[in-house]
């Protein structure tokens, strides 16, 4: 099936989700991705259904060396091969001709009764596999099919075997030190407005180096929910609820469908650091609501007077960063006056979808608002 990827379009699977559809019932593959980065290493091989292929099957990746793959990369993909007990095989593709860039983004698998190929634009970088406008095909093959991709794949793995190293390899390990110098892990300043005062205050935010620059902000365009995060007898209230309606307009989630599709929800935090990036299966329950996982890093308990909000912002599809702002925090009183605006009954807790400008109007200096661009 042939599919476009792009955050403003939401039609099809994104790349991220045609990989693991791909690997989920595979008994072994391989693949090749130019560019590779730690972000997308563990976005995708971070994800429970590739966790669960490899344990039981096997998977070759050759990465490029030319220029994104840095040390930072390679530092996470042996920590994954490590535990992966050596059935994730890695090589590295050093080019030596200057007027050859090494370019392929494909992966196939086989099954049992066939095969996978997923092949397109996309690199294994956390943009390319759900950011980035691309297109691939996700195309399921016979058996005799599979068998000449295989055969294939291992004649060039031969012919290229001179420039296939170990990424433990003292050339590969010099190359992505070079390629790491391309990356920054110095803060980010941004400048933010007070519309009250009228003037801008400079902000810093604090850069993890596993971190693709640009692969976590957001423009004046993107969809904002405000959103009154519910209570739980079990006080696992983290995991909120969402109406139907919530789910599938805004989250971009399947009702009734809880299988390969992704929410990646990546938390704010107060002092306009990110959290940890989490992979969400989109969990429907047996009532008409739609449960999604939030982080609460600082285990904080449900509060006994008023509910915590959360302001979410839709980067691409199925894909968003968010804060949660609770009663004692500063900026709670105006959202609360935000929500209680369109509140139209008292029985139901608000869903209000927004734009960034009213944001920035009610609450301006949310660390949310950092990562606009």
């Amino acid at each position: 099936m042939f599919n476009i990827q792009d955050p403003s379009f939401g039609k099809n699977k994104l790349l991220h989700e045609a990989l693991l559809e791909a690997c989920d019932n595979a008994l072994y593959g391989a693949g090749a991705y130019a560019y590779v980065t730690s972000s997308g290493v563990n976005m995708l091989m971070g994800d429970k259904v590739f966790e669960d292929f490899i344990g039981r099957g096997r998977y070759h990746l050759v990465v490029g060396m030319d220029d994104i793959t840095n040390t930072r990369t390679l530092e996470t993909l042996t920590d994954i091969q490590r535990k992966s007990k050596s059935h994730l095989q890695l090589s590295a593709f050093l080019s030596v001709d200057s007027g050859s860039t090494f370019h392929p983004k494909f992966s196939w698998f086989r099954t049992t009764n066939g095969g996978t190929l997923v092949v397109g634009s996309g690199n294994m970088t956390a943009k390319g596999l759900r950011r980035n406008v691309e297109a691939f095909v996700l195309h399921e093959v016979s058996k005799e099919r599979i068998d000449e991709i295989e055969i294939m794949w291992n004649e060039w793995l031969r012919n290229s075997n001179a420039l296939l190293k170990s990424i433990t390899d003292i050339e590969v390990v010099e190359k992505a030190a070079q390629n790491s110098t391309r990356a920054t892990s110095q803060p980010i300043r941004r400048k933010l407005k007070q519309p009250e005062k009228r003037e801008e205050i400079e902000v810093i935010i604090p850069v993890d180096e596993q971190d693709e620059l640009g692969a976590w902000s957001f423009d004046k365009n993107c969809k904002i929910l405000i959103a009154e995060i519910p209570g739980s007898t079990n006080r696992r209230w983290s995991q909120a609820n969402f109406d139907v309606t919530t789910f599938r307009e805004y989250f971009g989630g399947l009702p009734g469908i809880n299988g390969i599709y992704r929410l990646i929800m990546r938390n704010v935090l107060w002092d306009g650091g990110l959290g940890e990036t989490k992979i969400r299966p989109t969990v429907s329950v047996a009532s008409s609501n739609y449960r999604i996982e939030l982080a609460n890093p600082d285990r904080r308990q449900y509060p006994s007077e008023g509910k915590p909000i959360g302001v979410f912002a839709k980067i691409a599809e199925r894909t968003f960063m968010y804060m949660l702002v609770f009663p004692e925090q500063s900026d709670h009183e105006k959202l609360h006056e935000l929500v209680c605006k369109h509140r139209e009954r008292t029985d139901r807790l608000v869903r209000y979808q927004t734009t960034v400008a009213e944001l920035q109007e009610t609450v301006p200096l949310l660390p949310l608002l950092y990562y606009l661009v």
